[in-house]
């Protein structure tokens, strides 16, 4: 265990700490690109330039990353040929699926109503709304549906799950003409759909505005017998062992916090975590809760004082907001992601904290825990409401500008763990009708439509 917490601590010192590293290997990797493309390996080329870009490595890369993107999307509205669209193209059609998702190959229908909602039906004169969400989600749809068909009747929102837009299964929605819309909440993905130039939107919002807050009710009291909550996946980058090595600082001090960790496996076990509480001799003071129920969530929230996050890249966090509407404040790592101060973290909801200062905030903020109140504030500011009304702000100032007509009334939807639902149940019956022209808009079916009505078919690759 100790080789293996020093590997661990090894690798993010280099991923994130070693600055004096990272301008040179930005360097390198930019030039690298420039070469593979000139001698034409672009698909080689754009993975390190999405790979240094999402990195934030140096100036440098970023901005020939930009400059290449730019570049593309420039040919993608003018219609004409690019290297990054043909690799984008080929990513489409070839590349790999996550073994969870392979049935839906096979079954394209599957991914409605779970991972591609409707929330706006389409009319004869005005176009509805279709939700996707997830990176890999955003793959599949683009290789088993006809996109450009099902544009002609809805406006395509993505929600990625991951901070970083520099990729392949976003970027591959800017071959299109149309326009569909990025939820990019993070000002440094925001700015990059921005300067790409393309017919991608970016929309204030993130997966963590659409939590249902009715799964966390306060009508019951409930005792808090336990100073600190993590509800996290069992996986690296969640970096539980931080939160053990606090723990022990403070156990060293007379200071032995009761803990509460619940998550699943992700790369790694329960049994991995454990292993590693046991190393930094905190093990007795925790409780472990492995695949706990959605619904059960909240239960463990209110037994806790502080909901802590310490991960150091990843989405935009969901568990964040539950913890909110559990009127439990939040403790998140200081330079989260690309080191942006969230809004929805501050006097009154919760801290963030250095990794050195994280013993002290812990201690503090349980001592201090009833002086927030962020369940109040995140009603407030942040419901599934709040965001739709944002979305449809946006879709409108678009649909206005193109002169479409638009009337809104989105349906409200959620966020659940692996799928997304909607608000009201009943709104679900609103569109039977998108459904089934969905199920018909695979490119199979679609194909065969063509076929039926003496249509040559249109040649699989977009780009020349």
């Amino acid at each position: 265990m100790r080789l293996k917490m020093a590997l661990q601590r090894c690798r993010e010192y280099l991923k994130f700490d070693a600055t004096w590293l990272h301008r040179p290997t930005g360097f390198a990797l930019g030039i690298a690109a420039w070469v593979l493309f000139k001698i034409g390996h672009a698909q080689r080329a754009v993975a390190i330039l999405c790979s240094a870009h999402r990195a934030a490595l140096s100036s440098f890369s970023t901005n020939l990353a930009e400059r290449t993107i730019q570049s593309a999307s420039r040919a993608a509205a003018e219609g004409k040929g690019h290297a990054v669209l043909r690799v984008l193209d080929d990513f489409v059609a070839n590349a790999p699926i996550n073994p969870s998702m392979e049935r839906i190959v096979k079954e394209p229908h599957r991914i409605l109503e779970s991972l591609a909602i409707v929330i706006k039906s389409s009319s004869y004169n005005e176009k509805g709304v279709l939700f996707v969400t997830y990176s890999d989600a955003f793959l599949l749809f683009a290789r088993c549906f006809d996109l450009h068909r099902i544009a002609e009747r809805y406006h395509i929102v993505i929600e990625p799950d991951w901070s970083g837009y520099c990729n392949l299964p976003i970027l591959s929605y800017m071959r299109h003409r149309f326009p569909v819309f990025v939820l990019a909440y993070e000002p440094r993905d925001a700015e990059f759909i921005r300067n790409a130039n393309s017919n991608l939107i970016s929309v204030p919002l993130s997966t963590n505005w659409w939590v249902d807050y009715r799964q966390f009710p306060m009508d019951t009291p409930v005792e808090k017998d336990a100073d600190v909550v993590m509800i996290a996946a069992w996986a690296n980058y969640k970096r539980h062992y931080r939160l053990f090595h606090a723990l022990s600082v403070l156990r060293r001090r007379g200071i032995r916090l009761k803990t509460l960790l619940a998550g699943y496996c992700n790369g790694l076990t329960l049994a991995d975590i454990r292993a590693q509480a046991a190393y930094y001799g905190v093990d007795d003071q925790i409780e472990f809760h492995d695949a706990v129920p959605y619904e059960h969530v909240n239960g463990l929230l209110r037994r806790a004082k502080v909901n802590v996050i310490w991960s150091r890249k990843e989405g935009v966090n969901r568990a964040i907001i539950e913890g909110m509407f559990s009127d439990v404040p939040c403790l998140v790592r200081d330079g989260f992601n690309y080191g942006y101060r969230y809004p929805y973290v501050n006097e009154v909801t919760g801290h963030f904290a250095t990794e050195r200062a994280l013993p002290d905030a812990l201690a503090n903020m349980v001592q201090n825990h009833q002086r927030f109140s962020p369940r109040q504030w995140v009603m407030d500011n942040m419901t599934c409401q709040h965001a739709t009304r944002i979305l449809d702000d946006a879709i409108r100032k678009v649909a206005v500008d193109r002169g479409e007509t638009w009337t809104g009334g989105l349906a409200v939807k959620v966020n659940k763990l692996n799928c997304m639902e909607y608000w009201d149940p009943a709104d679900r019956n609103r569109f039977d009708s998108d459904y089934a022209f969905l199920r018909h808009a695979t490119l199979e079916r679609s194909r065969d439509d063509i076929q039926q009505s003496n249509i040559p078919l249109p040649s699989t690759a977009t780009h020349p």
